[in-house]
């Protein structure tokens, strides 16, 4: 058994998700991760899954997937190149400016930005060009 990635395009609709997501509980697949999203063309939503599986099993899926009325494409993404990134949102605190020094530090080692008091949603701002820390 390997993770697959799976990617669907659907139709957007109440009870899309709910199809999809049943088709997989029915076979005893086990989703470890879901996304989903709009797309640029209206009322189409894409669909990232990654599960685990036996590829006879994700290709008879596939196959099922095929037979939602919603469903326009699906794409098995697993022997395609790509990049795998993980993402971690941390509130902290400071009382001290020593504090907040070692944070900062800690922070620019692993690349992390920071949300300051001029954050604009738009924009992300690297450590070093924070002079001031807030609370979330």
């Amino acid at each position: 058994m390997s993770k697959h990635t799976l990617v669907a395009t659907v139709e957007e609709g109440p009870a899309t998700l709910n199809r999809v997501l049943s088709l997989f509980r029915q076979r005893s697949f086990a989703i470890e991760s879901l996304s989903i999203g709009r797309t640029n063309e209206t009322g189409i939503m894409r669909l990232t899954m990654v599960v685990d599986g036996a590829r006879s099993a994700v290709e008879q899926v596939t196959k099922q997937l095929y037979k939602v009325v919603e469903v326009r494409k699906v794409s098995d993404l697993s022997d395609d190149p790509r990049v795998e990134r993980e993402l971690a949102l941390v509130k902290v605190s400071c009382k001290s400016a020593p504090q907040r020094a070692e944070v900062m530090q800690i922070a620019l080692i692993t690349l992390g930005y920071t949300k300051g008091t001029d954050f604009k949603p738009a924009r992300r701002e690297p450590l070093e060009r924070m002079a001031h820390w807030d609370t979330w």
